[in-house]
């Protein structure tokens, strides 16, 4: 199953029925050279509804291969 995420696609998380964009992709490693890191791709996703607290902050970063496994298992639903 071959899931490209781009800025701007929508998921919902469908335990908490919370709708997110994905802002911004980031390399995890990529501001450290000493030690040197493989590319490890994230999202920064901008969460929108009202099971997000101020504590746990509207925007959350998860790793690109961990968005696709939630999409591939259920947990997300990627519009």
């Amino acid at each position: 199953m071959g899931i490209a995420l781009k800025k701007g696609n929508v998921v919902i998380d469908t335990v908490s029925k919370e709708t997110g964009v994905l802002c911004r992709r980031v390399d995890l490693f990529g501001h450290t050279t000493d030690p040197q890191y493989p590319v490890m791709n994230a999202w920064e996703i901008l969460w929108s509804g009202k099971a997000v607290t101020a504590a746990a902050g509207r925007v959350q970063v998860y790793t690109e291969e961990g968005i696709i496994n939630m999409i591939i298992g259920g947990r997300f639903l990627l519009l």
